[in-house]
């Protein structure tokens, strides 16, 4: 780790060296001592990791000159093992032990990546089927995709039959909506739903580095696909606290997202978004269907993971309603068959959707500007029994809430 020296306010909460004891001192093997950039007479880090403090400022005890820790990357996935300094002055009389593998970082460096991860301006959970609220879904669509509809839109109106979904779910709103505006009191709710959930999808992780080119792969209709659940699934992951961060694409395999749960450790995760999982209301998949469907996508997921590293399988669909519990049979029965000793185990997601009338009084009469309307998801968490390795990983069936244990370096 390399310090740098500081301007006077850099806004970042300040360490200030009351002793010649390390600011922070490091449990564990694989750490190296940080002298004061300036004087070099005073270690201000001992035995800390890459990656283990961020965004923090230190006053040297020697010569009072402030020193900085880098900057959290754009793009980092920051969770598990970490806590926040929040801003503000702090006398070291002495130092402050840790693990080596925990991750400090500085109120600053956090806020940035809320920022990127979009957890701190989710848009609008809710919204209404009337003719401003479509109108609202349609701009925002228009506004995240753009760099792509110039090109979709006009191939979509050519041939229809053979279009991209998001084309097609553009235009069928549009179409709903122009009706609305002639007096049809006909909505397609599904169409605008599914056109929400993928605009906030999307609209969530719009300043995280990565962002504009998941935005630009989405041109193919089944990378698009692929990535509405990819996000939706990080979106999750960070508000579990699990520090997602979006791999970039090219080059050799690699995972979709990593997990970075402490200074040195990862979990790798890719999502699977097999077509014929992406079904409609009222249609279903059986489990002879859906078995093979999962126990390939466990299988082409060899090449996207690293054998040594804890990883983690996403497969997404939609409308898995009922069946939902025969997918899970089927996902723990195709672990059972491969045996991976490096997969955690397999997540499931099914996005759906649900109203509530949170408005008016009495009997509803059809008033569809009483009602809210929500894209959701459903989630289920299957262990895997054959896993080895020696980080241990406990997530809720909801993904909501997790534990973490591995032995210290």
């Amino acid at each position: 780790m390399k310090l740098i020296i500081a301007p006077n306010d850099c806004g970042r909460p300040l360490v200030i060296q009351r002793s010649n004891a390390p600011v922070i001192a490091g449990v564990g093997e694989g750490g190296s001592d940080v002298p004061c950039p300036s004087c070099g007479r005073t270690v201000l880090l001992a035995n800390v990791v890459d990656g283990g403090v961020y965004d923090l400022a230190i006053q040297c005890f020697v010569c009072n000159s402030i020193a900085q820790t880098p900057s959290l990357p754009p793009g980092c996935g920051i969770g598990g093992v970490v806590e926040v300094v929040p801003p503000g002055l702090y006398a070291a009389r002495s130092s402050r032990i840790t693990d080596c593998d925990q991750v400090l970082v500085g109120a600053p460096g956090m806020e940035r990546r809320v920022n990127e991860t979009g957890a701190d301006q989710r848009s609008m959970d809710r919204f209404t089927l009337g003719p401003p609220g479509i109108q609202q879904v349609l701009g925002n669509a228009h506004q995240v995709f753009a760099p792509i509809l110039s090109s979709l839109m006009p191939k979509y109106r050519r041939a229809p039959t053979r279009g991209h979904r998001l084309a097609e779910l553009i235009a069928r709103v549009e179409g709903n909506l122009a009706a609305l505006e002639r007096g049809s009191q006909e909505v397609d709710v599904l169409s605008a739903l599914e056109l929400f959930r993928a605009t906030t999808a999307f609209a969530r992780w719009a300043e995280d580095p990565n962002a504009a080119s998941l935005v630009r792969e989405s041109k193919d209709p089944n990378t698009f696909t692929h990535n509405v659940s990819l996000l939706t699934v990080a979106s999750i992951f960070a508000d579990a606290g699990l520090g997602p961060e979006l791999v970039a694409a090219g080059g050799t395999p690699k995972p979709d997202l990593r997990l970075r749960i402490s200074a040195r450790r990862v979990i790798e995760a890719d999502v699977k978004a097999p077509l014929t999982l992406q079904r409609r209301p009222a249609s279903a998949v059986s489990p002879k269907e859906a078995e093979p469907v999962i126990s390939d996508a466990l299988k082409s997921s060899r090449a996207q993971f690293t054998s040594t590293v804890p990883s983690i399988l996403i497969i997404g669909g939609a409308f898995w309603m009922h069946d939902f519990d025969e997918h899970v049979a089927a996902a723990a029965l195709s672990l059972s068959r491969t045996q991976r000793a490096n997969v955690i185990g397999i997540v499931l997601v099914s996005t759906t959707i649900e109203y509530a009338r949170v408005r008016g009084s009495g009997p509803f009469e059809d008033r569809w500007e009483e009602v809210d309307w929500s894209p959701t998801s459903r989630f289920r968490w299957i262990p895997n029994p054959f896993y080895s390795l020696d980080l241990q990983l406990t997530l809720a069936e909801d993904l909501s809430d997790f534990g973490i244990k591995f032995p210290s370096s």
